[in-house]
């Protein structure tokens, strides 16, 4: 069976997955009523993982080119026939934009957190912190490993505070930057890990 769509795959990938999803959709000629692959199919033609695709979904959809409906005998449909081009090109430079305020934020609160670590951080803290580091370091190359270790680098750091709201608010940023893990590394340049501000030697210092 033919797939839907095609791999996506670029430093930009949520906005190469939109323009994917509109070009498929023009290739099968679907009308409106017209039910796309369901999410899990879709994110694997596409390549992409699921938290990006429904980036691009929410897109498509602030644009009236789909309609997502939950729950059971929903999907992914086809909402209008017209595909606004210049609509959806909007909405891709304010997903964008929420991107761009979701990095800026995490590395203020970042610094934060890592400002208060250094006061509060024990001795088992910093083990788990070097452990994680070395996670880091022996990723290799490899991207699922390496995003697997940088996400237990920041919980890490996070439960050094000791503080419950912080360890709270750094998940929920975590949540939010999930469709990250499929740009390219080193395409988001205001996104400079803790990890590479903060080292567990620094944290002992602190600590002396």
């Amino acid at each position: 069976m033919t797939p839907f769509a095609e791999p996506v795959r670029t430093p930009r990938t949520f906005e190469a997955a939109t323009e994917e999803i509109l070009a498929a959709i023009a290739r099968a000629r679907l009308r409106s009523g017209d039910r796309l692959p369901n999410e899990g199919d879709l994110a694997q033609q596409l390549a992409i993982s699921k938290p990006t695709l429904r980036q691009a979904l929410r897109v498509l959809e602030r644009s009236g080119v789909l309609a997502v409906r939950p729950g059971k005998g929903g999907g992914i449909f086809v909402a209008s026939e017209l595909l606004p081009y210049d609509v959806v090109s909007a909405n891709v430079g304010l997903e964008t934009q929420n991107v761009i305020e979701i990095l800026r934020g995490r590395r203020i609160l970042e610094t934060a957190v890592a400002h208060e670590a250094c006061a509060t951080a024990m001795p088992s803290d910093i083990e788990e912190l070097q452990r994680t580091i070395r996670l880091l370091w022996e990723s290799g190359g490899d991207r699922q490993r390496f995003t697997r270790g940088d996400a237990m680098f920041h919980q890490a750091l996070a439960h050094a505070t000791h503080n419950r709201l912080l360890v709270e608010t750094m998940r929920s940023v975590a949540r939010q930057l999930a469709p990250l893990l499929d740009i390219k590394p080193g395409v988001c340049h205001l996104d400079q890990p803790a990890h590479r501000r903060t080292s567990a030697p620094a944290l002992r210092k602190s600590m002396a």
